[in-house]
């Protein structure tokens, strides 16, 4: 059975060595590496790499990684020829026959075997997809923020220098938020607190205040802990309730100007953050309150300060 199967394939490997060049373009040096030393008469190492090429391409191997390296040397013994063989790293073998011609085809063969032996032992590549599916020792990416936010807080003030004496109060501010611009409006109400008249302690007025201020923020990158610095503008209404006299009138008087200040925000819980923030305001025109023959009751100082702190959501 197996004589009979390297008949076969060395027939074959004759027949392609012999067929029309354009035939074996495709395989020709695809399998082998060939180092060939033969006398005058017998096939060239050009017929005889096609035939080896050949006959692994007509026995169904794959093409191996690299080319398997092969040294054939024929020499001639009376009316025989004698071929010495080595395929790889492999010993050398000795193959006889009469022809130089024969020896070629069953030194075809016999590398053909040995070619196909190689690519089979060769490990399978890794397929793009398997690749891809191996453990990577990296972080995974961030979730990607919605290009805008809306925000919505509660929060409690404090406000120094617009009142007699620091007033704590409670506010609302709406805003939207980018990956660093923000922007807010916020509202506020302040508790009321009497001032007396130095001169008459017993007269005096209640003072009551609302506020509202708009400013635009710049998150500063990198950092769990959002810090931006910000600007703006704020205008605060104060009332003042005369007490103590016969006669007791009610005056409204306006504060307000540019302000600047740095931000803090702290995540919590999913949307769920608290926020924190200072800010210095400079009125431009600060309205004072007085009263008839006892003189001025109170003013704002030149510079107030707010301070804020809440939760803050973020839709």
């Amino acid at each position: 059975m197996h004589s009979a199967r390297v008949r076969s394939i060395s027939a074959l490997a004759v027949a392609c060595a012999l067929a029309p060049a354009t035939a074996r373009a495709e395989t020709r040096g695809e399998h082998v590496e060939l180092s060939w030393s033969a006398p005058e008469g017998c096939p060239t190492e050009r017929a005889a790499l096609r035939a080896m090429d050949d006959a692994a391409a007509a026995a169904g191997t794959k093409r191996p990684r690299a080319p398997v390296r092969v040294r054939a040397r024929v020499v001639r013994e009376g009316e025989e020829a004698r071929l010495v063989l080595a395929v790889g790293d492999g010993g050398e073998r000795e193959i006889v026959a009469e022809r130089c011609e024969a020896l070629t085809a069953s030194a075809a063969v016999v590398v053909a075997m040995s070619v196909r032996e190689a690519a089979s032992a060769e490990p399978a590549p890794v397929a793009p997809a398997e690749a891809a599916l191996a453990p990577r020792d990296v972080a995974s990416p961030a979730p990607r923020e919605a290009s805008a936010t809306l925000r919505v807080r509660l929060e409690g003030l404090v406000d120094m220098g617009t009142l007699p004496a620091a007033a704590p109060g409670g506010g609302l501010a709406l805003g939207v938020a980018g990956r660093h611009l923000s922007g807010e409006v916020a509202f506020g109400a302040f508790t009321s607190q009497r001032a007396s008249a130095e001169r008459d302690p017993s007269r005096g007025a209640d003072f009551a205040m609302l506020a509202a201020s708009a400013r635009a923020c710049w998150a500063l990158g990198g950092r769990a802990v959002e810090i931006s610095p910000c600007l703006g503008a704020r205008i605060a209404r104060v009332t003042g309730q005369g007490v103590g006299a016969r006669r007791v009138e009610e005056g409204v008087g306006l504060a307000g100007g540019p302000e600047a200040g740095m931000s803090v925000r702290v995540p919590v819980s999913g949307p769920v953050a608290l926020r924190g923030s200072a800010d210095l305001t400079f009125p431009i025109e600060a309205q004072a309150f007085v009263i008839t023959s006892l003189g001025t009751v109170h003013a704002p100082a030149p510079v107030t300060f707010q301070g804020a702190i809440g939760p803050e959501v973020s839709f």
